[in-house]
């Protein structure tokens, strides 16, 4: 805290999550530490989203030589000689394992494993919302995945089939989620009308903040 010639009492975070207090000379400690007080949520809610950013800054790529972006998480990557392909994804690492002979050729497993552990993911979570779809009377929708440039997610809604964005799987579970119920919406109203986005809400209150993360932050593993 500095004490500065101003009128009122200003409150700063600064790009490394650093709270700066600068207040008028004669204002008392006591005074200044009940209006930090009342400050509280603000000061959480900027907190986490410096600390969101700091994150996503460090990640110049969704996949590098020895890391991978997993479900918003960086994951070191470890290569390991073993008798058949398997992917192991721990808490800190992502161990790809795959026999000797096919070691030089490690990118084309990885990309293939991660894409099966794409499509188990986005199943589980699709999973998950089957109480919510029986309640709203949707129908259970069949899950396709594949790479798009441009979209997180389409919705067929003769066939019944949401298809995801493969690269997905590299954004927080949150945000996943926040796409899936966007397409669920899509099966009662095919249009980005209003009736859409209240519906939209009734399935998850919580969208913008994630559709907002999903766009500002992690836009980049599109490309």
């Amino acid at each position: 805290m500095t004490r500065k010639k101003v009128k009122n009492i200003n409150l700063k975070i600064t790009a490394d999550a650093l709270v700066q207090v600068s207040a008028p000379a004669k204002t008392s400690l006591e005074f200044i530490k009940s209006w930090l007080i009342s400050k509280e949520n603000w000061l959480f809610k900027n907190l986490n989203k410096v600390t969101l950013n700091q994150q996503v800054a460090n990640q110049h790529s969704k996949i590098s030589a020895n890391t991978i972006l997993l479900l918003g998480v960086p994951k070191s990557l470890q290569i390991v000689a073993a008798p058949k392909v398997q992917l192991q994804v721990q808490e800190d690492n992502i161990v790809l394992k795959l026999p000797e002979n096919k070691l030089a050729t490690h990118p084309q497993f990885l990309a293939r494993e991660l894409r099966k552990f794409a499509y188990q993911t986005f199943q589980q979570l699709l999973d998950e919302f089957e109480p919510l779809l029986r309640e709203h009377q949707l129908p259970y929708p069949n899950l396709k995945i594949r790479k798009m440039r441009a979209r997180w997610g389409s919705c067929h809604l003769f066939s019944q089939t949401i298809t995801l964005n493969t690269s997905l799987i590299h954004a927080p579970s949150e945000c996943i989620r926040y796409v899936l119920c966007h397409e669920f919406a899509h099966l009662k109203h095919f249009h980005h009308r209003q009736p859409f986005y209240n519906f939209l809400s009734q399935l998850y209150p919580n969208w913008r903040e994630q559709r907002n993360i999903l766009n500002r932050h992690y836009k980049f593993i599109l490309n």
